[in-house]
């Protein structure tokens, strides 16, 4: 076995590593990885990867019939791409199992945008040490939604 999280430890093999996957809720079948897991950038890049499989069909003969595949798409079970900096080291890694762990996380307010006398303060969260633009625009309407890039004219007001 290579590239497992199981316990015990394999004799043999690279990439291993014992002890618990820390899943999201394994007990619900959540077997997302939380952020605190040490299969995070712990895998193998399986992009061009050829393996022998049955295809659940027999031969004359009554052996199973065998295919060949490859691996060509470098995405989870979910589509989400492998080519992620998960545990923010600065080096693209896969993580081990079906699912990648995804750090991203929207920019979002934390509390609703206030106007304040020195102008308007705005609480926001986002991924770890990674930056969030701002830009000023005549655009926007009062109610209606920002994404990443959020802008406020002076006539905007947050809603109670």
């Amino acid at each position: 076995m290579n590239y497992c999280c199981t316990s015990p430890l394999p004799t043999n093999g690279v990439g291993n590593i014992a002890g618990p996957p820390l899943f999201m809720d394994m007990a619900a079948g959540d077997f997302r990885l939380r952020e605190d897991s040490p299969c995070i950038d712990a895998g193998t890049n399986l992009l061009g990867m050829t393996w022998t499989y049955s295809t659940g069909t027999y031969d004359p003969n009554g052996q199973p019939s065998m295919a060949v595949g490859h691996i060509t798409n470098p995405t989870d079970i979910l589509g989400n791409t492998r080519f992620i900096d998960g545990n923010f080291d600065g080096t693209v890694a896969w993580d081990i199992g079906v699912y990648e762990f995804n750090s991203f996380r929207p920019p979002r307010f934390s509390i609703a945008p206030q106007l304040t006398a020195n102008g308007w303060r705005l609480n926001i969260t986002g991924a770890p040490n990674k930056w969030v633009h701002l830009q000023r625009s005549s655009i926007l309407r009062t109610g209606r939604t920002c994404g990443p890039t959020a802008a406020f004219p002076s006539s905007w007001a947050p809603r109670a």
